[in-house]
């Protein structure tokens, strides 16, 4: 079999195409929030398409494989294969991973916000328990010292002289 740097581009076919399928899943996730990356990526997918496409009828322009046996995918180009699977992997488990750290400081901020907010409620209602013992205290404390205090009476004037008598017309 050739081994030549030609043969072995021709057998990258397969792997250029997998490349395009990837760089387009790609783009349909980056699509909402990187806009110009995704459009990089729709253009480098319809490039490696178009490569792989012009390398397959190179390979069988120069006979390195026929239309026959084209669709076999040989030693070397299965090597390409493994080479953008595995950068691939790689890459989307990044991907995943900085999406899950994300999430995961998001929850963890959230989580801080709901303890502030409850402590900040629990505060408020033991102040408003506190306020409402505090006046029920005074409440106690003034109905026991009306109890303690005797009642006040009129006083009884020391003089002696008569109240005037009602004039009469």
């Amino acid at each position: 079999m050739d081994k030549t740097i030609g043969y072995v581009l021709c057998c990258q076919s397969p792997a250029l195409f997998l490349l395009t399928l990837v760089l387009l899943f790609a783009s349909l996730l980056r699509r909402r929030r990187h806009k110009f990356i995704a459009a990089i990526d729709v253009i480098l997918a319809v490039a490696s398409a178009i490569l792989g496409v012009a390398l397959y009828f190179i390979g069988m322009r120069y006979e390195h494989f026929t239309i026959d046996d084209f669709y076999r995918i040989r030693t070397v180009g299965w090597v390409g294969f493994g080479v953008v699977a595995v950068v691939s992997a790689v890459t989307g488990l990044k991907a995943f991973m900085k999406m899950a750290d994300e999430r995961r400081t998001q929850k963890a901020a959230i989580r801080a916000e709901n303890a502030r907010i409850n402590q900040e409620r629990m505060a408020a209602e033991a102040e408003a328990r506190a306020a409402a013992q505090a006046a029920k205290e005074a409440e106690k404390a003034e109905q026991e010292a009306e109890k303690a205090a005797p009642a006040p009476q009129t006083p009884v004037s020391a003089d002696p002289t008569p109240a005037p008598a009602p004039a009469e017309e």
